[in-house]
Protein backbone atom coordinates (compact mmCIF):
# COMPACT_ATOMS: atom_id res chain seq x y z
CA UNK A 1 0.00 0.00 0.00
CA UNK A 2 2.88 2.63 -0.79
CA UNK A 3 4.10 2.57 3.17
CA UNK A 4 7.97 2.26 1.82
CA UNK A 5 9.67 5.03 -0.05
CA UNK A 6 12.44 3.63 -2.70
CA UNK A 7 15.50 5.66 -4.25
CA UNK A 8 16.56 3.74 -7.18
CA UNK A 9 19.63 5.30 -9.34
CA UNK A 10 20.10 5.23 -13.29
CA UNK A 11 22.56 5.92 -15.87
CA UNK A 12 21.52 7.26 -19.21
CA UNK A 13 21.73 4.35 -21.56
CA UNK A 14 21.91 1.69 -19.22
CA UNK A 15 19.20 -0.77 -19.30
CA UNK A 16 19.12 -1.57 -15.41
CA UNK A 17 18.56 0.59 -12.16
CA UNK A 18 20.01 0.03 -8.87
CA UNK A 19 17.78 -0.03 -5.23
CA UNK A 20 19.82 2.78 -3.42
CA UNK A 21 18.02 2.71 -0.34
CA UNK A 22 14.21 1.70 0.90
CA UNK A 23 12.62 2.64 3.79
CA UNK A 24 8.69 3.35 5.61
CA UNK A 25 10.04 6.57 5.86
CA UNK A 26 8.36 9.32 3.89
CA UNK A 27 10.65 11.63 1.43
CA UNK A 28 9.61 14.75 -0.37
CA UNK A 29 10.84 17.90 -2.47
CA UNK A 30 14.76 16.09 -2.85
CA UNK A 31 17.35 18.22 -5.15
CA UNK A 32 20.61 17.56 -6.04
CA UNK A 33 23.30 19.39 -4.03
CA UNK A 34 27.04 18.59 -4.20
CA UNK A 35 27.08 15.30 -5.07
CA UNK A 36 24.70 14.31 -2.58
CA UNK A 37 20.60 14.57 -2.18
CA UNK A 38 18.62 17.45 0.00
CA UNK A 39 15.47 15.95 1.12
CA UNK A 40 12.45 17.09 3.28
CA UNK A 41 12.29 13.69 5.62
CA UNK A 42 9.26 12.26 8.08
CA UNK A 43 7.99 9.00 9.54
CA UNK A 44 5.65 7.36 12.04
CA UNK A 45 6.97 9.09 15.07
CA UNK A 46 9.02 11.64 13.42
CA UNK A 47 8.21 15.02 12.57
CA UNK A 48 9.39 16.60 9.04
CA UNK A 49 13.10 17.66 8.69
CA UNK A 50 15.84 18.10 5.98
CA UNK A 51 18.46 15.80 5.38
CA UNK A 52 21.38 14.97 3.11
CA UNK A 53 21.59 11.63 1.15
CA UNK A 54 24.46 9.83 -0.58
CA UNK A 55 22.80 8.55 -3.76
CA UNK A 56 26.18 5.83 -4.01
CA UNK A 57 25.00 4.56 -0.62
CA UNK A 58 21.68 5.99 0.53
CA UNK A 59 23.23 6.44 4.19
CA UNK A 60 21.41 9.45 5.56
CA UNK A 61 22.40 12.64 7.40
CA UNK A 62 20.10 14.65 9.49
CA UNK A 63 20.82 18.83 8.56
CA UNK A 64 17.62 20.24 10.43
CA UNK A 65 16.00 19.32 12.70
CA UNK A 66 13.05 22.08 13.42
CA UNK A 67 11.64 20.60 16.22
CA UNK A 68 14.53 19.55 18.42
CA UNK A 69 11.82 19.46 21.54
CA UNK A 70 10.24 16.61 19.92
CA UNK A 71 13.29 14.19 21.50
CA UNK A 72 12.05 14.86 25.18
CA UNK A 73 8.79 13.61 24.34
CA UNK A 74 7.54 10.58 25.78
CA UNK A 75 6.42 8.12 22.55
CA UNK A 76 3.93 5.51 22.43
CA UNK A 77 3.96 1.81 20.95
CA UNK A 78 2.80 1.57 17.90
CA UNK A 79 1.82 -1.27 16.28
CA UNK A 80 1.54 -1.85 12.07
CA UNK A 81 -1.92 -3.67 10.61
CA UNK A 82 -1.82 -4.28 7.37
CA UNK A 83 -4.98 -5.67 5.21
CA UNK A 84 -5.73 -7.07 1.43
CA UNK A 85 -9.10 -7.36 0.71
CA UNK A 86 -10.40 -10.18 -2.02
CA UNK A 87 -9.49 -7.81 -5.27
CA UNK A 88 -5.77 -7.62 -4.00
CA UNK A 89 -6.44 -4.01 -2.94
CA UNK A 90 -3.62 -3.49 -0.18
CA UNK A 91 -4.28 -0.74 2.86
CA UNK A 92 -2.43 -0.76 6.54
CA UNK A 93 -3.26 1.13 9.75
CA UNK A 94 -0.89 2.29 11.84
CA UNK A 95 -2.12 1.34 15.91
CA UNK A 96 -0.77 4.08 18.53
CA UNK A 97 -0.80 2.55 21.39
CA UNK A 98 -2.62 4.42 25.25
CA UNK A 99 0.59 6.00 27.05
CA UNK A 100 0.75 4.03 29.92
CA UNK A 101 -0.84 0.89 28.44
CA UNK A 102 -1.27 -2.25 30.94
CA UNK A 103 -2.56 -5.61 29.44
CA UNK A 104 -5.74 -6.96 30.42
CA UNK A 105 -7.43 -3.47 30.05
CA UNK A 106 -9.80 -2.68 27.35
CA UNK A 107 -9.39 1.35 25.92
CA UNK A 108 -11.57 3.47 23.70
CA UNK A 109 -10.71 3.81 20.37
CA UNK A 110 -10.51 6.74 17.77
CA UNK A 111 -9.69 5.96 14.06
CA UNK A 112 -7.91 8.93 12.22
CA UNK A 113 -8.20 9.26 8.01
CA UNK A 114 -7.62 8.68 5.60
CA UNK A 115 -3.35 9.25 5.10
CA UNK A 116 -1.02 7.10 7.08
CA UNK A 117 2.21 7.78 5.62
CA UNK A 118 4.68 9.86 7.36
CA UNK A 119 4.37 11.59 10.64
CA UNK A 120 1.43 10.73 12.63
CA UNK A 121 0.37 13.85 13.70
CA UNK A 122 -3.70 14.66 12.81
CA UNK A 123 -4.37 13.06 10.25
CA UNK A 124 -5.27 14.34 6.83
CA UNK A 125 -6.15 17.83 7.60
CA UNK A 126 -4.15 17.70 10.88
CA UNK A 127 -7.34 18.45 12.68
CA UNK A 128 -7.44 15.41 14.96
CA UNK A 129 -3.92 14.99 17.47
CA UNK A 130 -2.83 11.41 17.62
CA UNK A 131 0.07 11.62 20.21
CA UNK A 132 -2.03 13.98 22.26
CA UNK A 133 -5.13 11.58 22.04
CA UNK A 134 -2.76 8.61 23.03
CA UNK A 135 -1.35 10.34 26.46
CA UNK A 136 -5.45 10.88 27.41
CA UNK A 137 -6.16 6.91 27.14
CA UNK A 138 -6.65 6.14 24.05
CA UNK A 139 -5.97 3.75 21.07
CA UNK A 140 -5.74 5.66 17.92
CA UNK A 141 -5.98 4.07 14.77
CA UNK A 142 -4.39 5.75 11.58
CA UNK A 143 -5.95 4.24 8.39
CA UNK A 144 -4.48 4.74 4.74
CA UNK A 145 -7.09 4.33 2.07
CA UNK A 146 -7.42 1.21 -0.08
CA UNK A 147 -7.20 2.10 -3.75
CA UNK A 148 -7.80 -0.06 -7.10
CA UNK A 149 -4.28 -0.92 -8.21
CA UNK A 150 -5.28 -3.65 -9.90
CA UNK A 151 -8.40 -2.10 -12.12
CA UNK A 152 -6.16 1.01 -12.20
CA UNK A 153 -3.48 -0.95 -14.57
CA UNK A 154 -6.20 -1.44 -17.00
CA UNK A 155 -8.87 1.25 -16.98
CA UNK A 156 -8.48 5.33 -17.59
CA UNK A 157 -9.16 7.08 -14.90
CA UNK A 158 -12.52 8.54 -15.92
CA UNK A 159 -13.47 4.85 -16.28
CA UNK A 160 -12.34 3.76 -13.04
CA UNK A 161 -13.88 6.52 -11.33
CA UNK A 162 -17.52 5.37 -13.47
CA UNK A 163 -16.85 1.56 -12.28
CA UNK A 164 -16.04 1.92 -8.67
CA UNK A 165 -17.62 5.51 -7.76
CA UNK A 166 -21.15 4.95 -8.91
CA UNK A 167 -21.82 1.56 -7.91
CA UNK A 168 -20.39 1.81 -4.37
CA UNK A 169 -17.34 -0.28 -4.90
CA UNK A 170 -15.03 2.57 -3.66
CA UNK A 171 -17.22 2.91 -0.27
CA UNK A 172 -17.24 -0.56 0.14
CA UNK A 173 -13.78 -1.14 -0.27
CA UNK A 174 -12.57 1.49 2.46
CA UNK A 175 -15.99 -0.08 5.00
CA UNK A 176 -14.30 -3.43 4.47
CA UNK A 177 -10.53 -2.05 5.78
CA UNK A 178 -11.63 -0.84 8.66
CA UNK A 179 -14.34 -2.53 10.37
CA UNK A 180 -11.78 -5.52 9.79
CA UNK A 181 -9.22 -3.67 11.47
CA UNK A 182 -12.29 -2.83 14.26
CA UNK A 183 -12.80 -6.62 14.48
CA UNK A 184 -9.19 -7.62 14.91
CA UNK A 185 -8.50 -4.99 18.20
CA UNK A 186 -11.94 -6.53 19.48
CA UNK A 187 -10.74 -10.24 19.35
CA UNK A 188 -7.75 -8.89 20.96
CA UNK A 189 -9.82 -7.19 23.54
CA UNK A 190 -7.79 -4.17 23.20
CA UNK A 191 -10.75 -1.84 22.54
CA UNK A 192 -14.04 -0.92 24.14
CA UNK A 193 -16.71 -1.59 21.93
CA UNK A 194 -18.50 0.92 23.46
CA UNK A 195 -16.71 3.97 22.79
CA UNK A 196 -15.85 3.86 19.54
CA UNK A 197 -15.03 7.16 17.75
CA UNK A 198 -14.22 7.98 13.76
CA UNK A 199 -13.20 10.96 12.12
CA UNK A 200 -12.67 12.53 8.83
CA UNK A 201 -12.16 15.10 6.63
CA UNK A 202 -12.74 15.18 2.67
CA UNK A 203 -12.54 11.81 1.67
CA UNK A 204 -12.11 10.75 5.16
CA UNK A 205 -15.30 12.41 6.37
CA UNK A 206 -17.23 10.43 3.31
CA UNK A 207 -16.00 7.19 4.98
CA UNK A 208 -16.97 8.33 8.09
CA UNK A 209 -20.61 9.29 7.77
CA UNK A 210 -20.93 6.13 5.59
CA UNK A 211 -19.89 4.07 8.60
CA UNK A 212 -22.28 5.51 11.26
CA UNK A 213 -25.07 5.43 8.92
CA UNK A 214 -24.38 1.23 8.20
CA UNK A 215 -23.66 0.69 11.55
CA UNK A 216 -23.92 1.26 15.14
CA UNK A 217 -20.48 1.12 16.49
CA UNK A 218 -19.71 4.45 16.53
CA UNK A 219 -20.73 6.85 19.56
CA UNK A 220 -18.85 10.07 18.30
CA UNK A 221 -18.05 11.63 14.62
CA UNK A 222 -15.48 14.19 14.46
CA UNK A 223 -15.58 15.49 10.84
CA UNK A 224 -13.96 18.45 8.63
CA UNK A 225 -15.35 18.24 5.53
CA UNK A 226 -19.96 17.98 4.84
CA UNK A 227 -21.22 14.86 3.19
CA UNK A 228 -22.25 15.20 -1.06
CA UNK A 229 -25.70 15.40 -1.57
CA UNK A 230 -28.06 16.93 -3.53
CA UNK A 231 -27.33 20.62 -1.79
CA UNK A 232 -23.82 20.54 -2.76
CA UNK A 233 -24.32 19.46 -6.16
CA UNK A 234 -26.73 22.38 -6.84
CA UNK A 235 -24.02 24.37 -5.10
CA UNK A 236 -21.64 24.12 -7.66
CA UNK A 237 -21.02 25.19 -11.01
CA UNK A 238 -23.23 24.67 -14.06
CA UNK A 239 -19.60 24.27 -15.69
CA UNK A 240 -19.29 21.24 -12.84
CA UNK A 241 -22.06 19.91 -13.49
CA UNK A 242 -21.81 19.54 -16.91
CA UNK A 243 -18.31 18.44 -16.62
CA UNK A 244 -19.85 15.35 -14.26
CA UNK A 245 -22.65 14.55 -16.40
CA UNK A 246 -20.11 14.70 -19.79
CA UNK A 247 -17.42 12.71 -18.25
CA UNK A 248 -18.04 10.51 -15.68
CA UNK A 249 -21.93 10.37 -16.32
CA UNK A 250 -23.29 11.81 -12.95
CA UNK A 251 -26.98 12.48 -12.84
CA UNK A 252 -28.40 14.70 -11.29
CA UNK A 253 -29.94 13.73 -7.66
CA UNK A 254 -33.62 14.18 -8.73
CA UNK A 255 -33.41 12.25 -11.92
CA UNK A 256 -34.26 8.62 -10.01
CA UNK A 257 -34.22 7.00 -13.35
CA UNK A 258 -30.78 7.52 -13.69
CA UNK A 259 -28.27 4.59 -13.55
CA UNK A 260 -26.35 6.40 -10.79
CA UNK A 261 -29.30 7.36 -8.41
CA UNK A 262 -27.67 5.14 -6.10
CA UNK A 263 -24.52 7.13 -6.01
CA UNK A 264 -26.97 9.91 -4.38
CA UNK A 265 -28.95 7.90 -1.78
CA UNK A 266 -25.17 6.16 -0.70
CA UNK A 267 -23.01 9.02 -0.43
CA UNK A 268 -25.28 11.74 1.10
CA UNK A 269 -25.48 12.11 4.51
CA UNK A 270 -28.39 14.03 4.32
CA UNK A 271 -30.81 12.03 2.81
CA UNK A 272 -29.45 8.95 5.89
CA UNK A 273 -29.86 11.31 8.59
CA UNK A 274 -32.26 8.98 10.31
CA UNK A 275 -29.63 6.62 10.67
CA UNK A 276 -27.00 8.92 12.21
CA UNK A 277 -27.20 8.28 15.53
CA UNK A 278 -23.02 8.93 16.26
CA UNK A 279 -22.91 12.23 18.54
CA UNK A 280 -21.63 14.84 15.56
CA UNK A 281 -19.15 17.85 15.44
CA UNK A 282 -18.21 19.64 12.19
CA UNK A 283 -15.22 21.92 12.20
CA UNK A 284 -16.89 23.22 8.84
CA UNK A 285 -14.61 25.55 6.81
CA UNK A 286 -16.68 28.67 5.29
CA UNK A 287 -16.32 27.95 1.81
CA UNK A 288 -18.27 24.61 1.97
CA UNK A 289 -20.65 25.37 4.72
CA UNK A 290 -23.92 25.69 2.70
CA UNK A 291 -23.78 21.89 1.79
CA UNK A 292 -23.62 21.05 5.47
CA UNK A 293 -27.08 22.82 6.54
CA UNK A 294 -29.68 20.05 4.21
CA UNK A 295 -27.97 17.31 6.59
CA UNK A 296 -28.25 19.98 9.98
CA UNK A 297 -31.94 20.72 9.38
CA UNK A 298 -32.67 17.28 8.93
CA UNK A 299 -30.81 16.49 12.46
CA UNK A 300 -33.12 19.34 13.83
CA UNK A 301 -35.49 16.48 13.98
CA UNK A 302 -33.66 14.09 15.68
CA UNK A 303 -31.84 13.08 18.85
CA UNK A 304 -28.78 13.30 17.24
CA UNK A 305 -26.24 15.94 19.46
CA UNK A 306 -24.91 17.92 17.07
CA UNK A 307 -22.18 20.93 16.69
CA UNK A 308 -20.99 23.02 14.35
CA UNK A 309 -18.11 25.46 14.22
CA UNK A 310 -17.62 27.85 11.00
CA UNK A 311 -14.40 28.63 10.31
CA UNK A 312 -14.12 32.38 8.65
CA UNK A 313 -12.08 32.02 5.20
CA UNK A 314 -11.31 28.45 5.66
CA UNK A 315 -10.89 26.83 2.34
CA UNK A 316 -11.16 22.68 2.17
CA UNK A 317 -7.98 22.36 4.26
CA UNK A 318 -7.71 24.78 6.85
CA UNK A 319 -4.64 27.07 6.30
CA UNK A 320 -4.47 29.42 9.49
CA UNK A 321 -2.81 27.86 12.47
CA UNK A 322 -4.84 29.34 14.97
CA UNK A 323 -7.63 27.60 13.29
CA UNK A 324 -6.40 24.09 12.74
CA UNK A 325 -5.44 24.64 16.84
CA UNK A 326 -8.95 25.69 17.48
CA UNK A 327 -10.28 22.99 15.46
CA UNK A 328 -7.22 20.07 16.72
CA UNK A 329 -9.03 21.22 20.38
CA UNK A 330 -12.38 21.29 19.90
CA UNK A 331 -12.39 17.46 18.14
CA UNK A 332 -10.53 16.42 21.38
CA UNK A 333 -12.83 17.92 23.21
CA UNK A 334 -15.95 16.26 21.99
CA UNK A 335 -14.11 12.92 21.54
CA UNK A 336 -13.15 13.13 25.29
CA UNK A 337 -16.71 14.15 26.38
CA UNK A 338 -18.58 11.64 24.59
CA UNK A 339 -16.29 8.92 24.63
CA UNK A 340 -14.97 9.30 28.40
CA UNK A 341 -17.44 11.28 29.91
Amino acid sequence: ARLQTSLYAWSPGENETRLVRSETDRLAGCVPAARRLLCLQDFATQPRRLVSIDPLTGSLEVLYDPNPEWLAVQLPRIEMLEYTDGEGNQSFGQLVYPIGYRRGRSYPLVIVQYRARGFLNAGTGSEVPIFPLSARGYFVLSVERPEFDERATRLSVTELIRETEFDGSENRIKREVILAFVDTLRSRQLIDMSRLGITGMSDGAETAFDLVTETDLFRAIVVASPSTGPLSYALQSRRIRRFLLQEFGLNPPWDESSPTHSYWEENSAELRADRLHAALLINAPESEMLSAFALLARLEQSATPVATYIYPGAYHLKWLPSQIEASQRRSMDWINFWLRG
